[in-house]
């Protein structure tokens, strides 16, 4: 999970913990992190840990016309990228 995402409960814990903040002040804040929208966002899958990857499933793929009539097959993502269809190889 992104460093930047922080769990409410861990949030409220440190709020707990500030033993300086008592009454009408802490009630604020505790209310003002309840009302923070949960992230419900995915984690992504970086190519480089894709079953799709450099597969001709990969939505990465493309294919160029060679001149002898063939077809040659290249992938335009580089380890670190990722896209909305990546399935993880660990969740076979």
């Amino acid at each position: 999970m992104n460093d930047d995402t922080i769990k409410r409960s861990d949030a409220i814990e440190a709020l707990n913990e500030c033993t300086d903040i008592k009454g009408f002040e802490y009630r604020q804040m505790h209310d003002a992190l309840m009302a923070i929208p949960i992230n419900e966002g995915k984690e992504v899958v970086r190519c480089k840990k894709c079953r799709l990857n450099e597969t001709d499933d990969c939505p990465m793929v493309y294919y160029t016309p060679l001149e002898d009539g063939g077809i040659e097959t290249r992938w335009w993502n580089r380890p670190d990228d990722f896209c909305s269809w990546g399935e993880n190889k660990d969740d076979e």
